[in-house]
């Protein structure tokens, strides 16, 4: 059996990072994933700065960065009627997975930079594009 063309890969590649089965998941599995993530959080921090959060500094920016996809998504609904109209659907679509591709691609490269700050930016990425 062949593989399918390059071009068929890259759109299912890029359709993939910028749906929103990720943004579904990710509060599904949220808890188990939290000891994890305030490891990934303490360790980007002490790589970068040489001290460790405070545990009310860790617990505040867990809420924070878990919350901040559905403060963004609202703003993104205030958004999405005025993008219609400007460039029409086909485009919103397009710009609607652009961003979610780079939201996501950010949220993935911050475990190898270990930048706990780009993870935030692209949890906000994606939070605005989940409405779009």
């Amino acid at each position: 059996m062949a593989l399918p063309p390059i071009k068929v890969l890259l759109i299912g590649l890029i359709l993939s990072l910028s749906g929103t089965f990720h943004f579904g998941y990710q509060f599904t599995v949220v808890n188990p994933s939290e000891n994890v993530f305030k490891e990934f959080l303490n360790g980007s921090q002490i790589r970068q700065y040489g001290r460790p959060f405070s545990k009310e500094q860790e617990t505040f920016l867990w809420t924070l960065i878990l919350n901040l996809p559905n403060i963004f998504a609202l703003f993104g609904t205030m958004s999405s009627s005025a993008l219609m109209e400007k460039l029409g659907r086909k485009k919103s679509f397009y710009v609607m997975v652009g961003t979610g591709a780079f939201g996501s691609s950010m949220s993935g490269l911050s475990y190898w930079v270990f930048s706990w700050e780009l993870f935030t930016i692209g949890k906000v990425i994606s939070g605005k594009k989940i409405v779009l």
